[in-house]
């Protein structure tokens, strides 16, 4: 069957995408959505910055790398699918700053916590 959408998921503090969420990944993707998950600087199997684990300073470039992630992912996976946010935690907060900075792209989002 083809997918029906995109879900982009947006972990939160001190998780990572290749564990926390890999049930949900899986249960979204038995249901047809393609899923994409990205590890915050500091988190899962990103660099740490400054050698500090979960470390965030500045939480601007942690959104950049989220968007630069998820439009590089749609584009080449699913660019005339619906997408959507699914964020838990801090990840809301930088969901919710997502959808601040690209208010047009319509697409739906789910925020827990």
């Amino acid at each position: 069957h083809p997918p029906i959408g995109l879900i982009c998921v947006v972990h939160g503090y001190t998780g990572e995408s290749s564990w926390c969420v890999q049930l949900t990944a899986i249960h979204f993707a038995k249901h047809g959505f393609v899923v994409a998950a990205i590890d915050h600087q500091g988190h899962g199997y990103s660099d740490a910055l400054d050698g500090l684990v979960a470390h965030i300073p500045d939480i601007n470039p942690v959104v950049d790398d989220c968007i630069a992630f998820f439009d590089a992912f749609r584009e080449k996976y699913a660019p005339s699918l619906p997408a959507f946010l699914y964020a838990e935690s801090l990840g809301g907060a930088i969901s919710l700053l997502i959808v601040l900075r690209q208010k047009e792209s319509g697409g739906g989002r789910k925020f827990d916590g």
